[in-house]
């Protein structure tokens, strides 16, 4: 009876250690899956940055390029109305 809870205990024993072993295994695969997301958040993080900013230049080139005919036809429309004013 003693000898079959000794082998027990000892048989407890060795499954903790297995159990402990297989955690610590584990958490190393988990860390290193953690280092890998990371590093490519990190990169998708810096595209979307560049690309963010490449879109931020190319409004402000259009908002700039739609200013010039406006700007354009407003000084042909007011210098046509002092001709007009010059014709009376």
């Amino acid at each position: 009876m003693l000898r079959q809870q000794i082998v027990r205990l000892e048989s407890a024993e060795i499954r903790a250690r297995e159990d402990e072993a297989e955690a610590a295994r584990y958490c190393e695969y988990l860390e290193k899956l953690l280092q890998v997301r990371t590093a490519e958040l990190r990169e998708s993080t810096q595209q979307l940055g560049m690309e963010i900013g490449k879109r931020m230049r190319i409004e402000a080139a259009l908002k700039k390029k739609e200013e010039r005919p406006r700007s354009h036809l407003e000084n042909n429309s007011k210098n046509a109305s002092g001709a007009k004013k010059g014709i009376n």
